[in-house]
């Protein structure tokens, strides 16, 4: 299993997708303080030429990370059983399970990479080109990206699983998308009738980002921001490794080559 993820990590490494995608979202966090610099040197009155404002755009909307994490996964991993490459790893005596755990950790490791280099051109242009102060803003953001990155992992491991188990990667893509959004609002309008399914929505990543997360010009409020806030974040992001990945086993196992 070690020398799979080596030979994975070194094809992902030298392919072109991996530096794309990073160099795409980072261009875009870019453009937005050069462009928000521009305005606020420009435009008389400019309200949102801030640190705060700018930092604020991904604190507000922390689930971009969970997206991100699953488009990542279907760029360095396309469909590798109409290839024959599945047939061929599992012919070198590396079984179907260990290969669906190889690419979720190997994938999670260069999803760090990448976030990491993103998270660097999006501070840093903000701090240099914009006006205010830096600090609560900067840690809160980094505080909750942390909190989330457990769930943002967890959706890896969810979209792997359904890539390898489906015929096409566009249905595993709509099948993640469909538990990761779709099921937390059925199980909260379910929850207005069911009191039970009430508290598990409020453990669901869609859910509690929405109702506990307030980001705007007067106030920054986060539920990673106190104790009880960070657990949950963890908790749910831990708990949904363990699922997807048991799921992703599950599936590997019934699959055909």
């Amino acid at each position: 299993m070690l020398n799979y993820m080596r030979s994975e990590w070194y094809r992902i490494l030298h392919t072109k997708e991996f530096w794309t995608f990073t160099g795409i979202c980072a261009g875009a966090f870019l453009a937005v303080s050069v462009l928000t610099c521009i305005c606020n040197a420009r435009i008389a009155d400019f309200h949102y030429g801030s640190v705060r404002f700018v930092l604020s755009m991904l604190t507000s909307s922390m689930s971009t990370i969970f997206y991100t994490g699953a488009v990542l996964a279907s760029l360095l991993f396309p469909d590798d059983k109409k290839s024959g490459i599945m047939k061929y790893t599992v012919a070198t005596g590396v079984s179907r399970t260990e290969i669906y755990l190889g690419k979720c950790m190997v994938c999670v490791l260069a999803a760090l990479v990448s976030m990491g280099l993103i998270l660097i051109a999006y501070t840093g242009s903000a701090v240099l080109l914009l006006e205010g102060p830096v600090q609560p803003y900067l840690g809160i953001l980094l505080r909750g990206v942390a909190a989330n990155v457990p769930f943002a992992a967890a959706t890896v491991f969810l979209y792997l699983a359904l890539a390898q188990f489906l015929k096409h990667d566009v249905l595993a893509m709509l099948g993640s998308l469909f538990i990761l959004i779709g099921v937390p609002w059925i199980t909260f309008f379910a929850g207005l009738r069911w009191p039970v399914f009430a508290k598990a929505a409020e453990w669901m990543p869609d859910m509690y980002l929405r109702a506990e997360v307030r980001v705007n010009m007067g106030e920054m409020e986060c539920l990673w921001m106190n104790s009880a806030g960070l657990s949950k974040c963890l908790i749910a992001g831990a708990a949904g490794i363990v699922i997807f990945g048991a799921v992703g086993v599950l599936l590997n196992r019934r699959q055909e080559l």
